[in-house]
């Protein structure tokens, strides 16, 4: 699916259930994620339903982004990146 469609679906999201219950579900889907990633560090659950909650975090991502200004983000995201490279590069990991 090409990412104009993703936002126009995401934006639809948005605009039929309001900007209130899409942040009320970001948090639930971050809380399962959580718990998702401490049951498959235990071994109780395997890799796929991780990927499974991933996915649900990464649209919420994707609205939260859509709701607060895809350019702030992107703009942040680059900040993060750079930084990211340069700690990297400072303990030798880089393979840039």
């Amino acid at each position: 699916m090409n990412q104009m469609l993703i936002d126009r679906i995401l934006g639809d999201c948005i605009d039929a259930w309001g900007m209130e219950a899409q942040l009320a579900i970001a948090q639930e889907e971050a809380a399962e994620l959580i718990v998702a990633i401490s049951h498959w560090r235990r071994n109780r659950i395997a890799a796929d339903k991780v990927a499974e909650e991933v996915a649900d975090m990464s649209l919420m991502v994707e609205q939260l982004s859509l709701m607060v200004g895809p350019a702030w983000v992107d703009q942040w995201r680059e900040k993060k990146l750079e930084r990211l490279t340069e700690r990297l590069m400072k303990d030798g990991y880089a393979s840039i």
